[in-house]
């Protein structure tokens, strides 16, 4: 049976309503430089919504997104779980946090906090309002 994570998620907001926030997350854990504007434009439209997820669910996203290195990979290691950021993931690739999966898998975490990326839902639309009221003669 797998470890599970148990960080709460009143730590992190359940909703990263915009491109902006999901770049501002990223950036706020990243220990590299990024650019938050390129983040920006490529989640435009999109939310995230944080989700306990298992773990199984998840896989490593492109190489561009998954910069190895081993002293960040220590750094995550001695990290407890219960106390690591959620993951942010697209369509189950790891977006962002592939350090922090790696140390998960490796605890034998079954289930993790991650930020699921999708489209911001349209707004539904209002009934269109009648001038004149129905006839309702027999």
């Amino acid at each position: 049976m797998g470890r599970t994570m148990t960080n709460s998620p009143a730590l992190w907001p359940e909703l990263l309503a915009t491109s902006e926030a999901i770049a501002a997350h990223v950036g706020e854990l990243s220990p590299y430089e990024i650019c938050e504007e390129q983040i920006e434009e490529m989640y435009l439209g999109c939310q995230a919504k944080l989700e306990w997820t298992h773990i199984s669910r998840l896989r490593l996203g492109p190489d561009n997104n998954n910069v190895a290195s081993e002293e960040r990979q220590e750094a995550c290691d001695s990290r407890p779980t219960e106390t690591m950021p959620p993951l942010l993931a697209e369509d189950g690739m790891i977006m962002d946090g592939a350090h922090r999966y790696r140390t998960l898998l490796s605890k034998g975490c079954a289930h993790c906090w991650v930020y699921h990326i999708e489209p911001i839902p349209e707004p539904e639309p209002k009934p269109a309002r009648r001038s004149e009221p129905d006839d309702l003669s027999p």
